[in-house]
């Protein structure tokens, strides 16, 4: 998501869906719960739930609710 997480999280772009979705993060609950935004890590994170992500400043209300969304409509990879 923002240049250093490939390294740290393992997430390179051709393994990004199988490294994030129903995989468990250190918070304990999963990264992507498909169809469950609201107990998605990464949902967390960009609400501002354990520090705001992306660093810097929150994503635009209308592309949280896009995530949101497709969290939601069970993740499909896509």
């Amino acid at each position: 998501c923002h240049g250093f997480a490939p390294t740290i999280f393992n997430v390179p772009a051709a393994t990004s869906y199988a490294n994030t979705v129903n995989v468990l993060s250190s918070a304990g609950n999963d990264f992507i719960e498909p169809g469950s935004a609201a107990t998605s890590r990464i949902m967390q994170r960009l609400q501002g739930v354990g520090g705001i992500m992306p660093p810097g400043g929150s994503l635009p209300a209308a592309t949280l609710t896009m995530i949101e969304t497709w969290i939601n409509d069970g993740a499909p990879n896509n």
